[in-house]
């Protein structure tokens, strides 16, 4: 039976539906945005004390003086508050386990802590060039060209960002206009949107076919011809991301030649294929690289994080391999916004590329999360929701239409005032499972445009690259509520 082990609680959650956009005056590079928006505060760093202190001007009459907040930045504008920093500060409140936001809950492993310190030791503490630490794009240079067949020029071939959500923004500021488009695949991580909306670039939604009753993310697969549909004259770039985020789908050979097939219709159509997950690849799944099909490589940019490959999300270390033609825009975009990255964990991490390969790290890291993966799998299984098993990434979703909201539950405010009862679902359940059951998750529904967000009412994300004993923990939380 069902019981409620936390006192339910209204919580106001200014969620804005973003998907608008910008008039075409407001260009990126045409007015001055500070960085540190485009990035969010991790809550976890935070005591709930010194957030209840802080207050964010969202109007002139909140500023101390008669000053308009920019249209895309104030929370009615086209920035919606970051879901993730709100449902881990709901943990924080609550002290609910967090298997809401990718954010491992253990240490690196020590060789990489070693590279930081030895780094740090050795005097790197000022600027360095832009697009990269030398450390760091020799070491991404060399480490890649393998896999991408070819050799790599570190200096006119890679660069650098302060976080791969950098690369994201500066990849999209570089090649797209106001008015443009952007072709995304369904449901998405939500930075593609943030990042298109501070330049006036519209996304345009291809919803990834999710099987009713599906239990593997093998399942999940994309219609070529409605990827076709989606593709316009005003389309400048199409974002790809495997191993997917939130799915845990791992694209096969011949689906990425189905969607390689589509890109060669439209000469002018670029490629941004987010891989940071590429080292999370598990039951024997292979990843393919995007770039390496016909006719790709000179279309396509390539992302990568140091933070997921090495579990420091904290360090905010991107970097991404590309054409000399699209590599360039991208320096010039990073001298004009931070310059570089930290150089210290930038050479941090250009010394333990080379140390993971030696010492086997990727395979023995990959072997953890997938040991992980099933204890959370099992454990949702167990305690009657029906997760879909992920092939890849740190992310599993769940079908939670098993779930009972009670009847007293009161949705969430999106005025902050009165409750909304047609909010979705996902968010719901995701308050929840958060206040009552001390469980924290993300909803479904923010990877979604507008007009698909009816599809992800059911679906809740968990993040497996979490400790051992977190997963464990929410497990017989989620036992002792639902069981």
């Amino acid at each position: 039976m069902m019981q409620s082990i936390r006192k339910p609680s209204m919580i106001s959650l200014h969620l804005v539906r973003a998907n608008h956009a910008i008039p075409k005056q407001s260009h990126f590079f045409a007015r001055t945005i500070s960085m540190t928006s485009m990035t969010s505060m991790n809550p976890l760093a935070q005591s709930e004390q010194v957030n209840k202190k802080r207050s964010v001007a969202t109007n002139a009459d909140d500023l101390p003086f008669q000053l308009k907040l920019s249209r895309t930045i104030r929370s009615d504008g086209l920035l919606a508050p970051n879901i993730f920093a709100h449902f881990s500060q709901l943990a924080l409140q609550y002290n609910a386990v967090n298997l809401g936001q990718g954010c491992p809950s253990e240490n690196p492993a020590q060789f990489i802590v070693d590279a930081a310190a030895e780094s740090l030791h050795a005097g790197h503490h000022q600027y360095h060039r832009p697009g990269g630490h030398p450390i760091l794009i020799n070491a991404v240079a060399k480490h890649y060209s393998a896999s991408f067949g070819r050799d790599i020029d570190p200096l006119t071939e890679v660069t650098a960002f302060n976080g791969a959500q950098h690369g994201i923004a500066l990849s999209i500021a570089s090649l797209c206009n106001p008015g443009d488009e952007i072709v995304v695949i369904e449901p998405y991580f939500d930075a593609y949107r943030k990042a298109a909306n501070l330049v006036g670039a519209t996304i345009r939604g291809v919803p990834m076919r999710i099987p009713a009753g599906i239990h593997s993310a093998h399942d999940c697969s994309i219609d070529p011809d409605a990827l076709e549909r989606a593709i316009t004259p005003r389309t400048k770039l199409l974002l790809l991301n495997s191993p997917h985020n939130p799915t845990g789908k791992v694209f096969t050979l011949s689906e990425l030649q189905e969607i390689a097939d589509v890109v060669r219709k439209f000469p002018n159509l670029a490629v941004l294929s987010d891989e940071v997950y590429e080292s999370s690849v598990f039951d024997g799944h292979t990843h393919h690289r995007f770039c390496r099909l016909d006719g790709m490589e000179s279309r396509t940019l390539t992302l990568f994080s140091a933070g997921k490959s090495f579990s420091v999300t904290g360090w905010r270390i991107g970097y991404m391999i590309g054409p000399s033609p699209l590599i360039a825009p991208l320096l010039r975009a990073v001298q004009s916004t931070t310059f570089c990255c930290p150089a210290p964990l930038e050479v941090a991490v250009g010394l333990a590329i080379p140390r993971a390969a030696d010492e086997g790290y990727f395979q023995e890291q990959c072997q953890s999360l997938q040991d992980r993966r099933d204890l959370l799998v099992d454990g949702l299984t167990d305690v009657g929701l029906t997760p879909v098993t992920p092939h890849g990434g740190w992310f599993c979703i769940a079908d939670t239409s098993s779930l009972p909201l009670p009847a007293h539950h009161e949705a969430i405010s999106t005025s902050g005032t009165t409750p909304d009862p047609v909010l979705s679902r996902d968010i719901q359940a995701a308050t929840w499972l958060t206040q009552e059951v001390g469980v924290a998750t993300i909803p479904l529904s923010p990877f979604y445009t507008e007009e698909n967000k009816h599809l992800a009412d059911k679906f809740l994300r968990f993040s497996f690259c979490k400790s051992e004993g977190d997963i464990e923990r929410a497990i017989v939380l989620l036992k002792r509520a639902l069981k």
